[in-house]
């Protein structure tokens, strides 16, 4: 059985072993919840990730807290390497980094190894630092490569910085955005590819690897539609989240709605309009991650949403526009007769492909959207949000949040 470490002195937070379930269960069927509590920080907790059974947790009491959800108790608990500043921002390292962890505070990124035997780890193993005002810049989030060879974080500074992690190296330093950037998150399936968005309304398609745009999108001018509520909230992108073949993206927006892209062309394919404040939180669940998605915000309900319609559409699509690639090209033909009668015939397709895009279009436009599941009661200030694979689920939850509490929520939604 594990021991809790001594009682917290004026620099050293304890660490609550025990954690704390609270029986309640709601329905049978589609989104029937059941809700544990974990209990073990001290203040506001303000960043979560997940990573098979375990999760990570940052707050406001300068600790991260490292939970076994097959146990509902902490692991293992870092404390006194942050300077006494709120941990903003923590997630798992993955291929190259697997078995760390990496955690902010004010301007400066931390590297842990988990590997180590203590209980609670004092101290890291890497510090990075590259902002140019120590004193008032932040960071906001973090966020790791596929094969965790580079790190990427975004700040007040309206920067966003990618660190090459095999050498330590600051590798790029991006500018192109001209207010805070809150969100980031790389493109799967592209080695040099990540989207960033902030208060400037602007969302940014990056290649990091020359530290340049791809593409942007501006939400304030560009993604006026019809669709989107009339409120006087601007469109801030507060969130990111790209499904795991890179497909599909969702950004929670400053307006109440939640834009679903596409990100080859950052062409909104739809907006969600069912919240009634600003989306701070989207996620493409790890327990159904190609017909969910969940979001939450500020003092709005967390909403589960079904949008199969919107992947059968992208699905329907890929397989069309795979199957005209796939068409053979004709031989040259011999002989003038032969070449007129290809040229009249060239001359005529364009129009007749035209017309066949713009049918398929209007067709299937209307099946992009989603439908709302089920809305789950949460009036607190979402500051994080994390899911957890279908072997979790049955265990502590698969649904994970952190508002301006101590505590974080953990719901086990059954589909």
């Amino acid at each position: 059985k594990m021991e809790a470490p001594p009682a917290a002195t004026h620099n050293e937070a304890a660490v609550d072993t025990q954690g704390e379930g609270t029986a309640s269960e709601s329905g049978g069927g589609e989104g029937a919840i059941a809700t544990t509590l974990l209990k073990g920080h001290k203040d506001t907790v303000l960043s979560l990730d997940a990573k098979g059974f375990f999760l990570a947790s940052a707050s406001e009491d300068s600790t991260v807290r490292i939970w076994d959800l097959r146990t509902n108790k902490v692991s293992k608990c870092i404390a006194q390497a942050f300077q006494s500043k709120p941990v903003n921002s923590v997630c798992f390292g993955k291929g190259t980094t697997e078995g760390q962890l990496f955690a902010s505070a004010g301007p400066k990124v931390y590297a842990f190894d988990l590997r180590r035997p203590e209980l609670i780890l004092r101290e890291c193993k890497t510090e990075f630092s590259y902002a140019k005002n120590t004193q008032e810049n932040e960071i906001n989030q973090l966020a790791v490569s596929g094969n965790g060879s580079f790190l990427a974080c975004c700040d007040d500074e309206a920067e966003v910085k990618v660190v090459n992690l095999e050498t330590n190296a600051l590798h790029k330093t991006m500018r192109r955005h001209s207010n805070i950037v809150y969100s980031l998150c790389f493109r799967p399936k592209k080695p040099a590819e990540l989207f960033s968005g902030g208060c400037d309304s602007t969302f940014i398609h990056w290649d990091y690897a020359k530290g340049r745009p791809i593409n942007m999108f501006n939400f304030l001018t560009q993604g006026l539609t019809g669709e989107q509520p009339q409120v006087i909230n601007p469109p801030f992108v507060f969130a990111i989240d790209s499904t795991q073949n890179g497909d599909l993206l969702a950004c929670g927006l400053g307006n109440y709605s939640i834009a679903l892209m596409e990100p080859s062309s950052l062409v909104p394919l739809c907006f969600l309009s069912e919240h009634t404040a600003a989306v701070t939180q989207v996620r493409f669940p790890a327990f159904s991650p190609r017909k969910h998605l969940i979001s939450g915000g500020n003092g709005s309900p967390v909403i589960l949403w079904d949008i199969g319609e919107t992947f059968n559409w992208l699905k329907k699509r890929k397989e069309t526009t795979s199957g005209q690639a796939a068409k053979a090209k004709p031989k040259a033909p011999k002989g003038r007769r032969a070449r007129e009668k290809l040229a009249k015939q060239a001359k005529d397709q364009p129009q007749q492909q035209e017309d066949n895009t713009s049918e398929y279009d209007e067709a299937d436009t209307e099946k992009q959207g989603g439908r709302v599941v089920m809305r789950i009661a949460h009036e607190a200030k979402l500051n994080a949000m994390a899911t957890a694979g279908g072997d979790v689920s049955s265990l502590c939850g698969n649904v994970f949040l952190a508002d301006n509490s101590e505590v974080i929520t953990a719901l086990s939604i059954r589909l």
